[in-house]
């Protein structure tokens, strides 16, 4: 029994103590598990768990498997998320009972957007298309509001901004703000601005030299710079000729013909009227006058015959005296008398020269009879050497003149007639008189040397010549004759009229040319002077590298993709830019544009095509023309030819540099030595002050003076010039300072330019105050005296 009871307490006291031993409580469990989040860079975040079981809990937080060290409490917070925090987040709550893990809670984190390429600044023409684009990175989806100037622009909430056809009012600077959920970002500014196309101001002017005598074509034009210059003899360019002057250092009757310039920037061309340079020669007396003896009361006649380049004046001398009125080819005394016995010779002048002829004696029997001199003609309204030109003549070309101005001003929404308004506006006018008179005169002097060598432009010649332009014409502008009759319908006109113009244009290009070529004369040259001419100019014959290409030009980076796209199917490049190109030019030959080398296609144009092969399609290129995709179909890699190579073509360009030098000094001669009467005094005066500006001034102040001529803006016109005087001595003193080294001489001739600079000033300012008493109301004469007052700019 007592070892029962033993037994009894032991089990009892094994089972407290077993049960004691058991007694550590239930292990956790979680009832509420961390929660996934999303957050943006620099944002808090915090992640928490609930938990039960028997305490103590304690607690440790994962990231992506990882302990966190610090993180053991129920929550874990970040206070400031980087790009790195993003993970799965898991905690581990344990007791003296047991562990247990929650479920993964998976932190996003979002990036604030970032620009990385920003929208650049742009040049683009008027009518053409713009892009902007901006990229940014950073978590998506973004929104883009674009703005100029700081405002709104509706509908552009995309990264890509196009302006289809660009005007004034979008001019300005232009940016994009980039947003998501985290942030935004605003871009730098890209400004936008416009470029005008080239305007010629001032026109070449016809000339007429003589051989040897230089020449200088000058073009001023208006527009987006750079511009470039291209200067055409007769359509063809001219090799080296690409600046806003043209100089022929000694003219040679080959250089007669219709000289242009065509000025481009990047947003167009023009091409300047053509202004014509005829070269004439000195004459040479072929039958001399001859002696003869006369009876007192007979008759006695001396003539004389002259070659070169008409029209001639004469004057004959008794005794190397000039006789009253003798001023034609022969001279007849009707009546002699003793007093004219004596030596006779004749003086025969043309623009180019002058030459005297031997003398010839007059014997006379003495007799009483003395000769009346004829009455004095009035003559007409100009005359050239002795040939008379109407006022209808000046009248029509100044008429065409008008015209061309107003048609060109009229392409820009601009009425010619602002310009013809008030004081400025009869500057404008006489500068049109002067461009006529101009054209007339030169064009007398090569019609008299015509008349002079017989040369008649046959209908069959002229018909001929014509057609061959006129069909030239259609083919580069992809024409039928059927267009130029819509044409005409919708602008005036009509195609008869368009082709009487034109062959009354290829008459007068044809007869300069015969005049041309009769005066050069014979060119023969030998084999060593042709090889010192190719010494000379061999880098005109050298070829650089060339590429052959087509493209497509649209309106749109939308419309080009699309037509790439076609192109990858299989399309037909030439039909596709027969039907969608924008350039019509090249569209009717199928996008080609034939062979080029660098520097002539816009720089991206360029920069794109040269690095394709050949049969290689480019992708999308913009230029300020639009969107193009080019295609390269032939190559030439440059070249240096040797003169046997090119003998041929040395030769014409050697005969051709010499007829010029012969024929632009024979025109340079002949508007030097021309005799021009001119019955109209103002237009007289513009001529004289064409030829030299002091004796244009003082002819003008000799009309005012005098007052028989009415012209209400004499005094405006005089202070005018005064002011193109001003303009004249600076450019002096501006060359003193280049050219003189620097001392007392220089110092001492500048001071004296510079006083001359202030007379005119003077002549100037005193000369428009009398315009605004005048014209007080007048706003050109308001300014002129305001610049002069203030010793401003010189004339605008």
């Amino acid at each position: 029994m007592r070892m029962r009871a033993v037994v009894a307490v032991l089990v009892v006291l094994g089972m407290g103590a077993f049960l004691a031993g058991c007694d550590k409580g239930t292990p956790p469990t979680i009832s509420t598990p961390p929660t996934a989040q999303t957050a943006c860079v620099g944002g808090k975040v915090t992640f928490s768990v609930t938990a039960a079981g028997k305490a103590p809990l304690s607690y440790q937080w994962k990231k992506d498997g990882t302990a966190i060290s610090g993180a053991t409490n129920a929550t874990y917070t970040i206070g400031s998320v980087a790009a790195g925090d993003a993970g799965s987040y898991t905690v581990v709550v344990t007791n003296a009972a047991g562990s247990i893990t929650s479920a993964a809670a998976v932190l996003t984190v979002n990036v604030p957007p970032t620009i990385t390429a920003q929208p650049a600044a742009q040049s683009a023409c008027l009518g053409k298309s713009v892009l902007f684009s901006v990229t940014a990175t950073g978590t998506p989806p973004f929104s883009y509001q674009w703005k100029k100037d700081g405002t709104t622009i509706a509908g552009a909430t995309t990264a890509i901004y196009t302006i289809p056809a660009v005007t004034n009012a979008d001019e300005g600077t232009y940016t994009v703000v980039v947003t998501n959920g985290c942030g935004s970002v605003t871009s730098t500014p890209a400004a936008l601005s416009l470029g005008a196309a080239p305007t010629i101001t001032s026109e070449p002017t016809a000339q007429t030299v003589c051989a040897g005598q230089p020449v200088e074509f000058t073009v001023a034009a208006t527009g987006t710079p750079p511009l470039t210059y291209q200067w055409l003899k007769d359509g063809g360019e001219i090799g080296g000729a690409t600046a806003a002057t043209y100089t022929i250092s000694a003219a040679a009757s080959t250089d007669a013909g219709a000289y242009s310039a065509t000025v481009a920037n990047s947003c167009g061309t023009v091409t300047s009227r053509a202004a014509a340079l005829t070269v004439g020669t000195a004459p040479t007396i072929t039958a001399q006058p001859a002696s003869q003896a006369a009876v007192a009361g007979s008759s006695a006649t001396f003539s004389v015959t002259a070659t070169g380049t008409p029209p001639f004046s004469y004057q004959w001398q008794r005794d190397n005296a000039d006789i009253a009125g003798a001023t034609e080819p022969s001279y007849t005394i009707p009546a002699v008398a003793s007093a004219d016995a004596g030596s006779y010779t004749v003086v025969v002048t043309n623009p180019c020269g002058s030459a005297t002829s031997d003398p010839a004696l007059l014997t006379v029997t003495p007799a009483a009879t003395e000769p009346v001199p004829p009455p004095a003609v009035t003559g007409p309204f100009i005359t050239v050497n002795g040939h008379p030109l109407d006022r209808a003549a000046f009248d029509s070309m100044r008429e065409s003149i008008l015209d061309y101005y107003a048609q060109l001003y009229a392409q820009f929404g601009i009425d010619i007639e602002v310009f013809r308004a008030g004081a400025r506006g009869r500057l404008f006018d006489l500068d049109l008189d002067l461009t006529a008179l101009t054209a007339v005169i030169t064009r007398g002097l090569v019609e008299a040397e015509a008349e002079r060598l017989g040369v008649v432009i046959t209908g069959e010649e002229t018909e001929a010549e014509f057609q061959k332009q006129y069909q030239a014409m259609l083919d580069t502008y992809g024409m039928a004759e059927q267009d130029l009759v819509d044409y005409f319908a919708i602008y005036g006109g009509t195609l008869e009229e368009f082709k009487e113009e034109g062959r009354a244009s290829v008459t007068e290009q044809l007869l300069y040319a015969a005049v041309q070529q009769a005066v050069v004369g014979p060119i023969e040259l030998s084999e060593d002077e042709l090889r010192a001419y190719f010494e000379e100019h061999k880098a005109d014959y050298s070829t650089e590298e060339q590429i052959e290409a087509s493209h497509i030009l649209v309106a749109t980076a939308e419309e080009a993709q699309a037509i790439l796209d076609e192109l990858a199917r299989g399309a037909d490049f030439a039909e596709l830019a027969r039907t969608r190109s924008t350039d019509t030019g090249s569209a009717a030959q199928g996008g080609a544009l034939g062979w080029f080398g660098r520097g002539v296609m816009a720089p991206e144009f360029e920069e794109a095509a040269f690095a394709l092969e050949v049969g290689e399609t480019s992708g999308i290129v913009q230029t300020d023309f639009g969107f193009h995709i080019i295609r390269v179909t032939d190559r030439r890699a440059a070249s240096e030819p040797e003169f046997e190579e090119v003998a041929d073509r040395v030769r014409a360009d050697a005969e051709r540099a010499i007829a010029r030098e012969r024929f632009d000094a024979w025109l340079k001669a002949a508007r030097e030595e021309a005799t021009v009467v001119i019955s109209d005094p103002i237009l007289e005066a513009m001529y004289l002050k064409d030829l030299d500006l002091d004796r244009g001034i003082a002819a003008f102040e000799r009309i005012r003076d005098e007052g028989v001529v009415e012209e209400e803006y004499i005094s405006f016109i005089i202070g005018s010039l005064y002011e193109e005087k001003m303009a004249s001595l600076q450019s002096e003193i501006e060359l003193l300072t280049t050219q003189l080294p620097e001392g007392p001489e220089r110092e001492a001739e500048i001071a004296r330019v510079e006083g001359e600079v202030e007379k005119a000033r003077q002549a100037a300012l005193a000369a428009y105050q009398e315009a605004l008493k005048a014209f007080p109301d007048d706003e050109d004469v308001q300014e002129r005296i305001s610049v002069l007052e203030g010793k401003e700019a010189l004339p605008r």
